[in-house]
């Protein structure tokens, strides 16, 4: 399983199509589920940075992940949004790697 996130934006969700249509087993998390469509096979799940719940449980199972921070305009947070699990993606893909 590889969870995409910000998959409903520009580059995720061609991200999530490509993936789907190459037969890979596919994770969309998103904050609205119900407003976008996905390609068929697609899980879609809810989740936000701000919940650390709906991350934890977004990336449960997953061997992969693609991980796109939603840009945010508002002054800076205080504490730093964190996510944990017991079991982490054995591999997770970032800008410039």
């Amino acid at each position: 399983m590889i969870v995409v996130t910000g998959a409903t934006g520009h580059v995720g969700r061609e991200l999530v199509a490509q993936l789907a249509r190459s037969g890979a087993a596919v994770r969309a998390v998103t904050r609205r589920p119900g407003a976008s469509a996905f390609p068929a096979g697609v899980e879609v799940v809810k989740g936000d940075f701000d919940d650390r719940a709906s991350l934890t449980a977004a990336f449960r199972g997953a061997e992969g992940a693609f991980l796109m921070s939603p840009r945010r305009s508002a002054a800076p947070r205080t504490r730093p949004t964190t996510w944990a699990s017991s079991r982490p993606p054995s591999m997770l893909v970032s800008p410039g790697s």
